[in-house]
């Protein structure tokens, strides 16, 4: 479904792909870790007391020189 969804994108010049996790969603992490995501932000206490976001970026493109 990941490949579908950055295939589609890609093809629709949509890039970057942005999404947030729930920090104690460890599995998740290490899969779009995996699959070529960076972590760009930790914000603490989001989802309320002690539950922080990870919010992750993937480029589709190289980045312009």
């Amino acid at each position: 479904m990941l490949d579908w969804l950055t295939e589609s994108a890609d093809r629709e010049g949509v890039a970057p792909i942005d999404l947030e996790l729930r920090s104690d969603n460890g599995p998740a992490l290490d899969f779009y870790c995996h699959m070529g995501f960076l972590q760009t932000q930790c914000i603490g206490d989001y989802y309320g007391l002690g539950l922080s976001v990870h919010r992750m970026t993937r480029s589709l493109r190289p980045l312009a020189a």
